[in-house]
């Protein structure tokens, strides 16, 4: 009897001392940034810091048979999904409007295989992930959204980074929109190619 009251103790001190060393990041966490920037008017209590600590976002990839799809975060509650056509090399996304729960946002891009340098490639095999950047600036003055697409070639050894345009007034009233994904920059991971 004394084992299981010991392993439900030792489990129960387990979760409290997970919660406590959270707390305490998130404290310590706080009070660095208080030191080393600008002041902020957070309430500056110990709730506040644990919460930033626990704070995540979360994005998802998986690939099938030639399709690749990611989601990715346009602003804060608000998600896109990008598919990227292994076959083709062709990307379409879509943003699902929270008010009125269709796709009201578009977005598509047909130039990848250009930028990757992937004309004379037979079979390409792609990876596709997002990333959260607050790079806001586009091309002629633009919004993007939080999240950047990743896109990377095993043969050609490229990737490349794609922003998606967002339009906060579209979405709110709910305004079709059908946008080319604005390309950022891309480099090379291999140097040689190779050829299957």
């Amino acid at each position: 009897m004394s084992d299981v009251i010991s392993k439900r103790g030792r489990g129960g001190l387990l979760v409290v001392g997970m919660l406590a060393a959270a707390m305490v990041g998130g404290l310590l966490s706080g009070l660095i940034a208080r030191s080393t920037g600008p002041a902020v008017d957070s309430g500056s209590s110990v709730a506040d810091g644990f919460f930033k600590a626990v704070n995540v976002n979360a994005l998802a990839t998986h690939s099938q048979e030639g399709m690749i799809m990611a989601t990715g975060e346009m602003d804060s509650g608000l998600e896109a999904v990008y598919v990227l056509d292994a076959l083709t090399g062709e990307i379409q996304g879509a943003v699902l409007n929270p008010q009125t729960r269709t796709f009201t946002g578009g977005f598509s891009y047909s130039n990848l295989m250009k930028d990757l340098g992937l004309e004379q490639i037979k079979n390409p095999k792609f990876v596709m992930v997002t990333g959260i950047a607050e790079t806001r600036q586009g091309a002629r003055g633009t919004k993007l959204g939080r999240s950047v697409i990743y896109v990377a070639e095993l043969s050609s050894g490229s990737v490349a980074a794609y922003g998606a345009q967002y339009d906060p007034a579209k979405i709110s009233s709910g305004t079709k929109f059908n946008y080319t994904l604005t390309p950022l920059d891309r480099f090379k991971f291999r140097q040689n190619v190779i050829r299957p």
